[in-house]
């Protein structure tokens, strides 16, 4: 049986948002890393699906993590 896990689409959710609002992306990256998880854990007749959409959602998590790491960076030191 197919059946979308239900965390994919939360992470690929958030991993967009953040990487308009950084706050969001380190969520991004702990919900996808979770569905990555359980979709490589399954039970064994049980097909979960959504991969992409997680992969998506730590990708850009990640991406959003260091876009908002490195504009503090710059802030702080812009404000020496």
């Amino acid at each position: 049986m197919r059946v979308r896990e239900v965390f994919a689409t939360r992470a690929a959710l958030l991993g967009f948002v953040g990487l308009f609002f950084g706050v969001f992306a380190p969520f991004a990256i702990a919900v996808a890393l979770r569905s990555l998880r359980n979709i490589h854990r399954a039970q064994e007749g049980i097909v979960l699906t959504g991969e992409g959409s997680a992969a998506f959602g730590l990708f850009a998590g990640i991406v959003g993590t260091i876009t908002l790491v490195g504009g503090v960076a710059l802030w702080l030191v812009s404000a020496l």
